[in-house]
């Protein structure tokens, strides 16, 4: 159910934003703290409200200066430390997992971040019964604006309410480079074009005040996990 592979927006969309939006997606700086980030000295870039699943939610994304394994081992000490049930997961380069208690679930997921010596944090809270709300729940692909793969299975989705970004993880049994040669073709026939260039399997797209990032990586498993990530530019600014 979780996420092999999640996309570092905050990463991402610092270096591609007009200067009013940027410090929206700011990777370090200060903020509040809560639960393991108060425990480890983690430091708040960025808080919004978030539709997850269809569930509304509040994400927090921590920047920090630590490899991500130092990290998820922060992580699972926490939950050991404290009594509370916490299930964590190592993928390449990402971790993901979800911390519970009697009233609360929290989801995880690590991104490697520019260096190996840095890692963002994405936690998303909800209450334990909303949480529970989205288990078990068949998904269908909610974001048309840039097509699911062909053949592909949603498995999760999430809008950022405050800076208008949706992003949709979806799996498949094609390779990463059948993907991203896919939307490569698709998009750029649409009028996209290409941001950044080659970024091996991460593709950027721009269309007017639209962005458009495509990720694809293989598990372990050998499933493919596709992330589809839509922007539109402009001047919101997440919820404080």
């Amino acid at each position: 159910m979780f996420l092999k592979r999640f996309i570092h927006i905050a990463l991402l969309l610092a270096t591609i934003q007009p200067a009013s939006e940027a410090k929206v997606f700011e990777i370090f700086g200060s903020g509040k703290k809560a639960g393991p980030a108060n425990r480890f000295g983690w430091t708040l870039a960025y808080q919004s409200e978030m539709n997850l699943n269809g569930v509304e939610g509040v994400v927090h994304v921590y920047g920090i200066e630590k490899e991500l394994l130092d990290v998820l081992e922060e992580l699972r000490s926490y939950y050991s430390m404290t009594g509370r049930t916490g299930e964590f997961f190592e993928g390449e380069p990402m971790a993901w997992g979800v911390g519970r208690d009697k009233k609360f679930a929290v989801r995880y997921f690590l991104q490697e971040g520019p260096s190996r010596a840095t890692t963002l944090v994405y936690e998303i809270k909800q209450s334990l019964k909303e949480y529970l709300k989205t288990l078990g729940k068949p998904l269908e692909h909610q974001m048309n604006v840039i097509p699911p793969y062909p053949g592909s299975e949603a498995t999760y989705f999430m809008h950022d309410i405050g800076s208008d970004t949706a992003l949709e993880v979806s799996s498949s049994s094609t390779s990463p480079e059948a993907v991203t040669d896919f939307y490569h073709h698709s998009l750029s026939t649409s009028g996209w074009r290409t941001r950044l260039g080659d970024a091996g399997s991460m593709r950027i797209f721009e269309k007017g005040r639209e962005l458009a990032m495509i990720s694809a990586s293989e598990g372990a498993d050998g499933v493919t996990r596709i992330t589809r990530l839509h922007k539109k530019l402009g001047t919101k600014k997440p919820s404080k």
